[in-house]
């Protein structure tokens, strides 16, 4: 099975329905522009890439927003279903795909975007200020 095309994943993201910012967070995301230190380090720039919160080996982009104990918990707390052997995966383009195409309509307003800031809000205040973000904002509807 091919995944989506990274072409069609960056077109698209202009054209949820969001904040500016939040679409070009998610053209960030998806051009790996955004200071995970995976890719920090593939720019040249030297130090640790595990990633303290989860202690994994790597802050990669999937890791923080997809793998990561307070960002599982982030998704079940969420409208939008997370069956393990289909939503997250292992590879980040895949979970972007389906958060694009894949999650039922009716779930919508795209509320992924506001998901993925809110898992990257909370990441940069448990690192930058050492507080943990709580997912109570968070309900079932």
């Amino acid at each position: 099975m091919l995944g989506p095309t990274v072409d069609a994943l960056k077109s698209f993201c202009w054209k949820i329905r969001c904040l500016p910012k939040m679409k070009h967070f998610l053209w960030q995301l998806l051009t790996r522009y955004i200071a995970v230190k995976k890719n920090l380090h593939a720019r040249g720039i030297t130090g640790d890439i595990c990633y303290a919160r989860c202690g994994a080996d790597e802050e990669s982009i999937n890791q923080v927003f997809f793998e990561c104990p307070p960002a599982l918990q982030v998704w079940a707390l969420s409208k939008i279903p997370s069956n393990p052997a289909i939503f997250p995966t292992r590879s980040f383009f895949t979970n972007m795909d389906h958060l694009f195409w894949r999650v039922s309509p009716q779930l919508d307003d795209h509320q992924f975007a506001w998901i993925l800031w809110y898992i990257w809000k909370g990441k940069n205040n448990k690192v930058f200020s050492n507080l943990e973000s709580p997912h109570y904002g968070l309900k079932r509807r």
